[in-house]
């Protein structure tokens, strides 16, 4: 028996439409609005995220050739000048307040239905850090980052065991890591408390982070960090911790040696070096943890490079390396509306218990995005039955792959 609503239908249904609704009152977002409301804006947004559209133009050619599922999906415009001005006009921070009430609903869901624990203790796990997007500074200009390059940059903190990005920044590529990590602290720090209920939440990130009054605000709050540490720094040995791991050079208690540096962080940290054999170096890290052994304290670090795995999965996958519009709000929207569409996809994989990964169900849904069957069906698909079943779309409907 066929299924009566849409691929993407049924994706939609999974968002917050109550807490949408009291946003755009919020906002007051749909006054005035004759044809393309705050609803379909995100629709189509959306349907551009999952199908990879190249332009406002590609965007339009698709949805017009869907004419009979737009209803069921609640679209009443999809010219490219009413999106445009939507883009343009409509203020991001309502699909940013989306973004964070779809986080409330999935937080739970997602992280309960991860697998992703590498480590014995229960402590939450984030990583900072912050990936440029590259953008023509002749059509971005208020982006600009260099005298000829424009960039933009997000900053995520990303839980490490769910992969989803519980804050984020998005900035011009002027602004440092640490400076745009500073400006947050307040709601970083409140993730991280909120998160680690009965156990200390643990923050690791790169050099780009160094400040020392951060490290004191991290330590105040009962936050454990996790760093690397540059050679220069200035530092006098308190003490030798015990270790049993031939990786481990050095596990020491120290303080700064610098006054200045004292005086930001008075207190004693942990400096250990480790042997990374793979790589045939020596790394030197920083935390205010005294209790995990130097082995867990180097595979804390060593997490953190999924975050790096994190930026170049949205760059290949979601819409975010090219823009439908150049003005600061119109790329604002565009950037947390992919992220709606990365935390919905990460929704359903955990919510029916799909085995297949973020790429793999991605990819189905792109693919199977109008088929009127039901989405655990689709998901459930073997490969072949798959490659199969695109078959038959493009030998039915021809038009959709613009050949026939």
């Amino acid at each position: 028996m066929g299924h009566s609503n849409s691929i993407f239908n049924q994706i939609q249904q999974f968002l917050p439409h109550t807490a949408f609704q009291a946003i755009i009152s919020k906002y007051n977002a749909n006054h005035y609005t004759k044809s393309l409301t705050c609803q379909n804006q995100l629709m189509v947004m959306m349907y551009a995220q999952l199908t990879n559209k190249d332009s406002l133009r590609d965007i339009e050619l698709g949805l017009s050739l869907k004419q009979n599922q737009l209803y069921h999906l609640g679209i009443n415009s999809i010219a490219r000048s009413s999106l445009s001005r939507a883009n343009n006009n409509r203020d991001h921070k309502i699909f940013e307040d989306l973004f964070y009430a779809l986080l409330k609903r999935t937080h739970d869901i997602v992280l309960g239905g991860s697998s992703k624990n590498r480590f014995s203790f229960s402590n939450p796990i984030y990583a900072i850090d912050a990936s440029y997007i590259d953008t023509c500074l002749s059509l971005i200009p208020w982006a600009k980052y260099k005298t000829a390059k424009g960039a933009i940059k997000i900053h995520p903190l990303l839980n490490l065991r769910s992969q989803i990005p519980e804050f984020m920044v998005i900035s011009d590529g002027k602004k440092t890591d640490v400076t745009a990590l500073k400006e947050n602290k307040d709601s970083i720090i409140s993730v991280l408390r909120d998160s680690s209920k009965n156990s200390s939440g643990i923050l690791v990130f790169d050099r780009g982070y160094i400040d020392y009054s951060l490290y004191k605000e991290l330590d105040d709050n009962n936050i454990i960090f996790v760093t690397r540490t540059h050679s220069r720094i200035s530092y006098k040995v308190l003490g030798q911790h015990k270790n049993d791991d031939e990786c481990c050079i050095k596990d020491e208690m120290i303080e700064f040696g610098n006054r200045d540096s004292r005086k930001n962080y008075p207190g004693a940290l942990r400096r250990i070096e480790w042997f990374d054999r793979k790589n045939n170096r020596t790394l030197s890290f920083i935390t205010n943890d005294f209790k995990f052994n130097a082995k867990t304290i180097a595979d804390i670090y060593k997490a953190r490079w999924d975050i790096e795995i994190f930026f170049k999965w949205i760059k290949q996958n979601l819409k975010i390396k090219t823009f439908f519009g150049t003005s600061k709000n119109a790329v604002m929207t565009q950037i947390w509306i992919a992220m709606i569409s990365y935390l919905l996809i990460s929704y359903i994989k955990y919510q029916v218990k799909c085995s297949r990964s973020l790429l793999e169900l991605t990819r189905i849904i792109r693919e199977s995005i109008f088929e009127k069957v039901h989405l655990i069906d689709i998901i459930g698909f073997k490969a072949m039955n798959i490659k199969r079943k695109i078959q038959d779309i493009e030998r039915w409907q021809p038009d959709l792959f613009g050949y026939g």
